[in-house]
């Protein structure tokens, strides 16, 4: 989607788009395999996990957020590519809520 944190995340190697011209693009995607490699290398760059969570529950919390897309202090998207999206909240739910002492 064309949105500021799209851009942050793929800079130039993004591909944005509206509801109505994702079909095309999509299309574009899966016919350059270089472009679709190279999506994937900048997302698992610079898109972690755990960072996002703690922005997330900060956030929540009504502290500022201190996410840092660089930051290379927590999981790559990488490492749990493989975990379905449901599961994958609930870890990262889980995961910074015993960080922060909310539960054992």
């Amino acid at each position: 989607i064309d949105c500021a944190f799209s851009h942050e995340v793929l800079g130039e190697a993004g591909r944005y788009f509206t509801p109505d011209s994702l079909p095309a693009m999509l299309n574009e995607v899966r016919r350059t395999p270089e472009m679709t490699s190279a999506l994937r290398d900048r997302v698992r760059g610079r898109y972690q996990w755990e960072a996002v969570a703690e922005a997330y529950l900060r956030l929540a919390e009504g502290k500022p957020g201190t996410y840092c897309p660089t930051s290379r202090q927590s999981t790559p998207v990488a490492e749990v590519e493989s975990v379905r999206s449901g599961e994958l909240q609930r870890t990262a739910s889980a995961a910074m809520m015993k960080k922060r002492g909310v539960m054992s």
